[in-house]
């Protein structure tokens, strides 16, 4: 130990029980001189008590102490002990933390005669708590970070929330097991269920509950219709890959139906377009034709008119003829030799073959007259250019004037059987209603196949204010198949070359046109009835 005689002996006897322990131990005077200090304090800081002995404890005080001690001393002074931390310096000038406790030593007298000094090196706890509160203070400061980026991730997720709730469409997040993940409210409204209550379910399930069975898991996209609701779905999936592995899929569900109803409506009005296309085509030809068959009935009227009036003063001259030959046979009764000569004169002449013939020849020739007579009216009732608006018509005199226009496709295929019963007139465009018999009439002819025993029958009847015409055939029959379409525009069971399929869609139209039913009844191989119903309107 290191030490100096002193007035008082117990500061040798505390140095030398403290000599060597971790505590550093000094004595100072009532001039705060320094006068003992223990081998530890020297051992540590490098200082000996030849190099401290009378000079003031504040000799070992750092500048940079935060809390001085000098103004310490008269808390000593008054007899009251000290202690605080502060950093003290080494021999070589360095620093170090200490724990410092500084107490007044009474003599006899009760009063001061020395102060002991204990100082406590405190550095390596000084410094493990400066840098355990740096290291705090990082983990505040990378705390703090961590909580404003959690705010921030927990509000992106808030707004991504939100904004995947505006989207009207149906969002699904499934993981692998095609469980539920996360929906948007869509979903959730679709399915009748909250979003929490829809984690962890099977959105299978919840879509066959729905009554939407769609295996969505095996296809990229396809459209089903929803009967519940009749609405049309759009069904998208979308794998989530993360890192090279499959997390999950994103299902998207569309209501597309006001799309689908737009294509709808606009394939029907395209349908119609072309219908009315086709219809005004077909009404444009048959005006022509119609045209046409005026005019060859107006240039066929004028030659037939003298035909016929030169063929009735030829029957009447031929029978004025006949009366002469028989008056002159008459007045040569008394003569016979002059009716001998007149006789043979006959004879070899053919006279009376030629008088029998000239009847016969006469009869046919006005017969056929007749007969174009009826042609030629039929042709100008077909056409009924000038009288196209609608107006009371006798549907029994339109059949009959269209059969004779059809006449040519019937006689080499068929009979007809005419079974007309009395009708109450019907305000028509008979001119169309013309078109709607051509096309049934002759369509019955085209199911018959030549040289067959074929039939056709025409029935009127007139029943529950409408008149009712049945178009009847033996023929081939229409496949059941077939039969649903066969007033579909542009649809034939004809061969290619030989139909539009622009017939039964115009007859159609026309009876529609005029608020009367179409239908058929066919049995393949049997035959097929076309029925037409026109309301009775006077």
């Amino acid at each position: 130990m290191v030490a100096q005689k002193h007035c008082c002996s117990l500061p040798d006897a505390i140095f030398q029980a403290l000599d060597t322990g971790p505590i550093f131990l000094l004595m100072l005077d009532l001039e705060y001189k320094i006068t003992h200090l223990n081998s530890s304090f020297s051992d540590r800081t490098g200082f000996t008590l030849k190099d401290l002995s009378d000079n003031p404890f504040s000799c070992l005080t750092s500048v940079n102490a935060p809390e001085p001690i000098e103004p310490l001393w008269k808390d000593l002074e008054q007899g009251r002990a000290w202690s605080g931390e502060g950093q003290l310096r080494k021999c070589n000038s360095e620093l170090y933390w200490a724990q410092v406790s500084i107490s007044p030593v009474a003599d006899g007298e009760k009063s001061a005669c020395c102060y002991l000094v204990v100082i406590q090196d405190v550095t390596s706890q000084k410094e493990a708590g400066i840098a355990l509160r740096e290291k705090q203070s990082a983990l505040e400061v990378s705390h703090q970070a961590l909580q404003e980026l959690f705010e921030k991730i927990t509000r992106a997720k808030r707004e991504w929330e939100q904004i995947i709730d505006c989207v009207d469409d149906l969002l699904v997040y499934v993981d692998p097991d095609q469980k539920i993940i996360r929906s948007n409210s869509a979903f959730a409204a679709f399915v009748g269920q909250s979003v929490k209550e829809l984690i962890g379910k099977p959105v299978d399930l919840l879509f066959d509950q729905f009554g939407v069975g769609f295996e969505y898991r095996d296809r990229d996209c396809c459209h089903l219709y929803h009967d519940a609701s009749q609405r049309w779905f759009a069904f998208k999936t979308y794998p989530l890959i993360l890192a090279n592995e499959l997390r999950g899929k994103v299902v998207v569900v569309q209501d597309i139906s006001e799309i689908k109803h737009a294509n709808q409506a606009l394939e029907e009005a395209n349908a119609q377009l072309k219908q009315s296309q086709s219809t005004i085509l077909q009404q444009e030809k048959m005006a022509s034709v119609g045209q046409l068959a005026a005019g060859v009935a107006h240039e066929i009227n004028n030659p037939m008119g003298f035909i016929t009036s030169n063929l009735s003063s030829l029957q009447k001259y031929t029978g004025k003829l006949t009366d002469y030959l028989d008056q002159v046979g008459d007045l040569v009764g008394g003569h016979e030799a002059l009716q001998t000569e007149i006789k043979a004169l006959k004879k070899k002449a053919k006279l009376d073959f030629l008088l029998e013939d000239i009847k016969d020849l006469l009869a046919e020739s006005m017969e056929g007259a007749e007969r174009v007579k009826q042609i030629v009216q039929g042709l100008k009732s077909f056409s009924r250019v000038d009288q196209a608006e609608e107006k009371p018509e006798d549907l029994n005199a339109c059949l009959e004037t269209t059969i004779r226009m059809v006449w040519n496709e019937i006689k080499y295929r068929a009979s007809l059987d005419k079974d007309y019963a009395d009708l109450p007139l019907v305000k028509c465009n008979a001119q169309q209603l013309n078109q709607v018999f051509v096309n049934l009439l002759v369509n019955a002819a085209q199911a018959i196949k030549e040289g067959g025993e074929g039939k056709i029958q025409v029935r009127t009847r007139a029943q529950n204010d409408a008149v009712f015409i049945d178009v009847q055939d033996n023929g081939c029959g229409i496949p059941e198949e077939n039969q649903s379409r066969i007033f579909e525009p542009f649809f034939s069971t004809k061969e290619v070359g030989k139909g539009t399929g622009l017939g039964m869609s115009i007859a159609y139209d026309i009876v529609k046109s005029h608020g009367g039913e179409i239908s058929l009844d066919s049995t393949p191989g049997e035959g097929t009835t076309f029925t037409v119903a026109i309301p009775i309107r006077q």
